[in-house]
């Protein structure tokens, strides 16, 4: 991270990695189609794949502003493609992704306003926005370990919360 201004700041990191399993092998079921399901054979994945769920890259950036009682928070999330099981299949893999989140806290200067008692709490607002930007993502799925004649197979996707907000406050003594 980066220290920019007394009151503002950057941080981020990126992963880049390979995650391998060596001398996999998986045996696949084939079927005719979805609506029949009639076994015509098996298939065999063999050699180096990629382990499920294992981005290639990640990565994160955080800007803090922090002025005057006001915290302000901009952090934007990379997630590379996944596969959802070890056969590196194009048809059960998750999609990269990119989400935006926003966090704004205000610190109401309480004992300033009210003289320096004791008894006087400290008050927060708070409101955190997630996914300003709408990304319409999957994070998490399966895929069954059958595959069809066409090369499709039975997956399914756990899909993500577009825009969001939450917000609330916090009074502490």
């Amino acid at each position: 991270g980066v220290k920019i201004t007394d009151w503002f700041r950057w941080e981020g990191n990126i992963v880049v990695s390979r995650n391998k399993i060596q001398n996999y092998k998986q045996y696949i079921d084939l079927y005719d189609n979805q609506t029949e399901w009639n076994g015509i054979g098996q298939d065999s994945v063999c050699g180096d794949v990629t382990i499920a769920f294992s981005p290639t890259v990640t990565a994160m950036s955080l800007f803090t502003f922090d002025i005057a009682g006001f915290i302000g928070t901009i952090q934007t999330n990379v997630v590379g493609r996944q596969f959802l099981d070890n056969t590196m299949d194009e048809h059960a893999m998750l999609k990269p992704y990119t989400t935006t989140n926003v966090n704004l806290q205000y610190n109401f200067p309480m004992k300033k306003w009210l003289g320096n008692r004791r008894s006087v709490p400290d008050v927060k607002l708070l409101c955190q926005i997630n996914n300003i930007f709408n990304s319409k993502y999957a994070s998490n799925g399966g895929a069954e370990a059958s595959r069809f004649a066409d090369g499709s197979r039975c997956t399914w996707y756990y899909a993500q919360a577009g825009i969001n907000v939450h917000a609330g406050f916090v009074v502490q003594w």
